[in-house]
């Protein structure tokens, strides 16, 4: 995925994260790394991608726990 998009779709998702979450918190890291990586002019490294992909899959985890025990509304 080309990670101006996904600057785009994470600011977006900021937009509606609650300030001081665990996700609002997780986004910010995620577009920390991309705004630093496009202010030096680089790509995502591979490091960058794998803090990505494990910090996905932990908070996906978590989503999914939280959806598991909580009751529908």
């Amino acid at each position: 995925m080309n990670p101006l998009l996904v600057a785009q779709i994470i600011q977006a998702a900021l937009a509606l994260a609650e300030a001081g979450s665990e996700v609002y918190t997780f986004l910010s890291g995620v577009q920390s790394r991309i705004t630093a990586a496009q202010a030096a002019g680089t790509d995502l490294t591979d490091a960058d991608w794998s803090f990505l992909d494990q910090a996905a899959s932990e908070n996906l985890t978590k989503a999914q726990a939280f959806t598991a025990t909580t009751p529908a509304p």
